[in-house]
């Protein structure tokens, strides 16, 4: 049979030659990798014992250098304590000081023995042509012995000011680096610092002593290293010295700790090196650096590393034959049942006839060739249940047809905004609130990042918020963000909203996205804006009420005692004329008191009904007499009256366009125009339904700034220089106490308009008239109580009334009242009437007083009196028992009119 390609490829690929190799594979690959790990485990136990032994080595080499270290310490310092010394020192007999030296130098084995001054220069040495006076105070021993005044640690030091003293000693110290033991001590003679005893021994070429630290150590060769370099060695077994001077071939480990044999460095025996070794940090001042190293030779090891590899080769082979055998009887009893299964499966997928394969085996692969069949037998029906499964999966898509238009139709009937994102943050679905909210078209918006189409920066700092649905991503939970925030549309428009985001979650409880509720709350804000703001009127008005009280007793005694000291002088005297101005200036004070009364809660307007086409025209008649603006009026015939103060509306007009006529200081039309408005039940006003007079004041002006616009009402706020910014604030409070409502509008450059809107009323009422609240004095006859807590208004009324031909009786609070008035009703004496205060500090008031004498007697003419109050008893005063009212201050013709009026009703 001829060998073709086709065939060599076969054989190649075949289950056959594969479960071969595998075999082949499976039985050496362990084999392999038993050998190798016992080759490991034995050289690493290998390596363990002779890093014991080095480590033991190395540790007592240390201790030793330690030891020797003290010693050299305890010789310092015994030679800082010896009496010939410091006698010799301090008397200045440096010869035999130095002869001393010399001997104790020799005694304790030290190399070099100084002495220094307390500064630190060179005061006695042992050793000739050394130049005394020598600065020795950079040198950290003898610093540290001078300042601490104590004994001095020892340390280990390379210090080339010491190569002089240690080449006189016989030390060769070229070519190499300098490590000495040194220490310093203090001289001190009857508690005085005299000087320092500086001394210490060779290390750097000492071969002797490296010789003993080997010896100790019990290891083959002893090394100084500084640095990268040998500073001294041990001698060799043939008696030669070391490597000195060279640099040491591994960079070492310092800043393991000194005080312990930690970062030893061991070489592997399998690196064939000739030598291994360990190491010890020594301590160094400064940035200096030395170890300690011991080495022991290999050589011995290598008989064991030989039957070693011997011994790993040995259990390859027999792994190889073991393998060898296996593959047969595996290719025999498991390769040639699969190759006819697997012809069998060749033969169906190429035309699709299935012919069993027989089972000639009760096992595994027999089991395996049954299920073969079994499968082939089954195939026509999974056909049939696949084709019924597409089926069901139709009616599935189009239920979750249905569901997602379910789904959109509830989407578009929710009012807020909604988004739905995917795990990433990217827009899935969104209701047509938020199309408009975001400017975003639903197709154009799909896949895009949320943040994209739905950006929100915090309002108070303007930073753009993080990704709300990645916060939902990490915690799982619905994350609701604290404040308004600023939603900026693609068309540059933004909305005050406040979102929240919430997991998607499906049956299993996995999130598979996000949903992002946002809601727009602008025109809430303008609400609480508004009511911040009257918020704010109220407070100011608190304190301006207490001021209004207390001056308007003042301006009534003043008012008063001018009207009584007129009725002394001929009208055409000077003195009457000084007379007639000072009460002109009180009138004036007056009127700056009602402008803070009508910030108080106190400053209830007097209301009644009142025509507004008038009112308007001689306003602004009045207030734009003589000036380079004129008016263009345009009022409804068919106003509806409203219910109002006619002074205080006065006042708003004449604010209004004093405001306008400041905004054009060279000139121009301000257009004055007054209709009938409805309010219906849904409005952007905050004004309740019902029927109102709207007035608009128009000028052509530079406009107000947009950051000026949300705060001109607020008072004391004002551009102007000359302005106290109480004018548009005090029109405010006006408006708002009527049950109105203003606001403004401006372009900057283009003008200012503002809206004013006051309740219409339709009803019957007392017509409001200018000789209201003026009179001349009239004379009148009667008993009147009056009562009131100070006593300049009770002089001032006492004297007015008495000039006016009543008899008055005063008394200072509500019980005096009631019992003056019962004694004079029992006595057959009653009172005419009553003049009442309403509020009396600390007492009892106008409408408890008025209420008891009610009681007592029904016909009791009671007037009420007050400069301030926050009961509504000054503008609806019949409703509590009151027969009139006169507002403080007031003249004396006024008293005398209410007078007159209240008792010329039967």
């Amino acid at each position: 049979m001829t060998d073709t390609p086709a065939r060599r490829h076969r054989f190649l690929y075949s289950l056959r030659t594969k479960l071969q190799v595998m075999t082949l594979v499976v039985v050496l690959l362990p084999m392999v990798v038993v050998t190798v790990a016992v080759v490991h485990v034995l050289k690493q136990h290998l390596d363990e014992d002779i890093a014991r032994q080095l480590y033991s080595d190395v540790s007592a080499a240390s201790l030793f250098y330690q030891k020797e270290l003290g010693r050299v310490q305890d010789a310092v310092h015994s030679i800082s304590l010896d009496n010939t010394v410091k006698t010799t020192f301090y008397l200045g007999i440096k010869g035999q000081l130095k002869k001393h030296l010399e001997t104790l130098g020799a005694q304790y084995n030290l190399d070099f023995l100084l002495i220094v001054t307390p500064l630190g220069r060179l005061a006695v040495s042992p050793y000739p042509g050394r130049e005394m006076g020598h600065d020795f105070y950079e040198h950290p021993v003898i610093a540290e012995a001078a300042f601490m005044s104590d004994y001095s640690a020892t340390m280990l030091e390379e210090n080339a000011t010491l190569l002089h003293f240690l080449e006189l000693k016989g030390r060769n110290v070229d070519n190499m680096p300098v490590l000495v033991m040194e220490a310093a001590s203090p001289i001190v003679v009857r508690d005085k610092f005299v000087g320092i005893v500086f001394g210490g021994r060779m290390v750097s070429g000492n071969e002797s002593f490296l010789e003993q630290v080997r010896t100790v150590a019990g290891c083959d060769r002893v090394e100084l290293i500084a640095g990268n370099r040998v500073a001294g060695s041990s001698l060799d077994p043939d008696g030669r010295a070391g490597r000195w001077g060279f640099r040491f071939p591994e960079r070492l480990d310092y800043e393991v700790a000194s005080d312990a044999v930690f970062g030893t460095r061991i070489f592997s025996p399998l690196d064939m090196e000739e030598q291994i070794y360990a190491y010890h940090p020594l301590e160094m001042p400064e940035e200096s650096l030395a170890a300690l190293v011991c080495f022991r030779d290999v050589s011995h090891f290598q008989p064991l590393l030989t039957r070693m590899w011997r011994l790993m080769i040995s259990i390859f082979f027999a792994a190889l034959v073991l393998a060898l055998v296996l593959t047969l009887v595996m290719s025999r009893f498991i390769a040639t049942p699969l190759h006819r299964l697997t012809t069998a499966m060749r033969n169906v997928r190429k035309g699709g006839v299935f012919e069993p394969v027989p089972v000639r085996r009760d096992d595994e692969i027999g089991d395996l060739i049954s299920g073969f069949n079994r499968m082939a037998g089954r195939l026509e029906q999974r056909i049939q249940d696949l084709h019924h499964e597409v089926l069901c999966r139709k009616e599935a898509e189009k239920e979750l047809a249905a569901e997602s238009e379910r789904l959109r139709v509830t989407l578009e009937s929710i009012a807020d905004g909604v988004i739905a994102t995917d795990t990433e943050g990217r827009v899935v679905i969104m209701n047509r609130v938020a199309e408009q909210l975001t400017g975003w078209g639903r197709e154009e918006a799909s896949g895009r990042p949320v943040n994209e189409v739905c950006p929100v920066v915090d309002e108070l700092t303007g930073h753009v918020l993080g990704n709300p649905v990645a916060r939902i991503m990490e915690t799982g939970q619905q994350a609701l963000t604290s404040g308004d925030l600023v939603l900026r549309a693609s068309s540059g428009e933004e909305f005050l909203i406040t979102e929240s985001c919430a997991p998607l979650k499906d049956r299993e409880g996995n999130i598979v996205g996000a949903v992002l509720v946002f809601r727009d709350v602008t025109q809430r804000r303008r609400m609480e804006e508004e009511l911040t703001k009257a918020q704010k009127l109220e407070s100011i008005g608190v304190l301006a009420g207490g001021i209004a009280h207390d001056f308007n007793n003042l301006l009534t005694a003043i008012l008063g005692n001018i009207s009584l000291a007129k009725l002394e002088v001929d009208p055409g005297e000077q003195q009457y004329r000084n007379l007639e101005d000072a009460e002109l200036a009180s009138l004036r004070a007056r009127d700056l008191t009602q402008q803070l009364l009508t910030f108080s809660r106190g400053g209830a307007p007097v209301k009644c009904k009142l025509h507004l086409g008038k009112l308007i025209e001689e306003v602004a008649g009045f207030i734009l007499r003589g000036s380079p603006v004129q008016p263009d009026l345009h009022l409804a015939d068919n106003l509806w009256p409203v219910h109002a103060d006619g002074g205080q509306i006065n006042q708003v007009l004449s604010n209004l366009l004093i405001n306008s006529m400041q905004a054009m200081p060279d000139g121009g039309t301000i257009r004055i125009s007054a209709c009938n408005y409805t309010v219906a039940e849904e409005t952007s006003l905050p004004l309740r339904a019902g029927r109102y007079v709207q007035i608009t004041v128009e000028d052509q002006g530079m406009g107000i700034p947009p950051e000026h616009l949300d705060r001109i009402f607020d008072p004391y706020f004002t551009t102007k220089e000359a302005g106290n910014g109480l004018g548009l604030a005090i029109s405010y409070a006006i408006v708002n106490k009527h049950g109105g409502y203003i606001l403004v509008d401006s372009v900057q450059g283009s003008g200012t308009i503002f809206y004013v809107y006051l309740p219409a009323r339709l009803e019957e009422d007392r017509i409001c008239s200018d000789g209201d609240r003026q009179g001349s004095p009239a004379e009148g006859s009667g008993r009147i109580l009056v009562m009131d807590d100070e006593d300049m208004v009770r002089s001032v009324v006492r004297s007015i009334l008495t000039a006016l031909g009543y008899s008055v009786e005063c008394v200072a609070d509500g019980e005096e009242a009631v019992r003056v008035y019962r004694e004079a009703m029992e006595s057959g004496n009653r009172f005419d009437a009553l003049l009442v205060d309403l509020t009396i500090p600390g007492g009892m008031g106008g409408e408890e007083t008025i209420r008891i004498l009610r009681q007592i007697d029904p016909e009791v003419k009671g007037i009420v009196s007050s400069g301030y109050s926050s009961h509504p008893i000054m503008s609806r005063y019949k409703t509590y028992g009151f027969a009139g009212v006169v507002v403080k201050p007031y003249q004396m013709g006024e008293l005398g009119r209410v007078l007159r009026e209240v008792l010329s009703r039967a």
